[in-house]
């Protein structure tokens, strides 16, 4: 169902950040929406307002986490949710905050998604970003 791996690459100006989205079409019309590892639902009236509104929700995620929590709070989230380094020391330096203004992807590779979304009306593969002034 999902072709790529859901990503978070950190970069020396900002992020980026891959995610998807998957939605069901309700008996009355409406879309229900999830969007898998940051585990948000949402509903929506059609296709064409689903990736209006997870985007919206996605830099209401990022601005929340990364601007009233903090770097440290927000690296201790994602890798809560599910979010993976390439290897333990890049873990390590993340969550010390030494790679805050260096490179770095952290993926997601396990990813379930709850039955009711098993038979999808809509599925898409998005991505993002957020300067790093946004990220102070």
């Amino acid at each position: 169902m999902i072709q790529t791996a859901p990503y978070i690459k950190f970069r020396g100006d900002g992020i980026e950040y891959q995610f998807s989205t998957h939605g069901v079409q309700d008996e009355d019309g409406i879309y229900s929406c999830y969007i898998p590892v940051f585990d948000i639902y949402f509903s929506a009236p059609n296709t064409d307002k689903i990736q209006v509104i997870a985007d919206k929700l996605m830099n209401s995620f990022f601005n929340y986490h990364l601007s009233h929590k903090g770097y440290s709070k927000f690296i201790t989230k994602i890798l809560a949710i599910g979010f993976v380094a390439n290897n333990r020391n890049q873990r390590t330096a993340l969550l010390r905050g030494s790679m805050k203004m260096k490179k770095a992807t952290l993926h997601a590779y396990d990813i379930s998604i709850p039955s009711d979304f098993k038979t999808l009306n809509y599925s898409k593969i998005s991505s993002g970003q957020m300067q790093m002034e946004a990220m102070a």
